[in-house]
């Protein structure tokens, strides 16, 4: 008993620590390998590599009508302002071979105190054993 009462104060006196989920948690191998492909084009949107963005993007995507090979690449590498700044990521969906993540992505001129946002979902299909870009996410380029 006397061995419950610090441990019981200790969790009284931080009613966080008591509330926190499990530090370890499963998900599945394929969830996963889609979101490492959706940071890698998220990524490569960011550091305007256009070169990276159009490799994970799928081919019927890249194929006309639908993707102008110009057009994707600039998707990508943008403008000089306003620039691709960053992505914020939400808990996506994974259904069969298709996932969809909710996305924003910010942009800002250069020289100002706001950005430019646009709030979205980016979808991912898999083709074969790849995980590819199928659909891109609203941006000043596409809204």
């Amino acid at each position: 008993m006397k061995l419950l009462i610090p441990f019981v104060i200790a969790l009284l006196s931080n009613p966080v620590a008591a509330t926190e989920p499990s530090a370890v948690t499963t998900t599945s191998a394929t969830y996963v390998e889609a979101l490492g492909v959706e940071n890698g084009f998220l990524h490569a949107w960011v550091n305007r590599d256009a070169n990276t963005g159009l490799t994970l993007m799928s081919p019927t995507l890249r194929q006309p009508p639908r993707g102008n090979e110009s057009w994707l690449r600039l998707y990508v590498q943008g403008i000089s302002n306003p620039h691709h700044q960053a992505f914020e990521l939400q808990r996506g969906e994974l259904i069969a071979n298709r996932a969809v993540f909710p996305v924003t992505l910010y942009e800002l001129y250069s020289g100002e105190s706001t950005a430019n946002s646009y709030a979205s979902s980016i979808e991912l299909v898999r083709e074969g054993e790849s995980w590819h870009v199928s659909k891109l996410p609203k941006s000043s380029d596409n809204e």
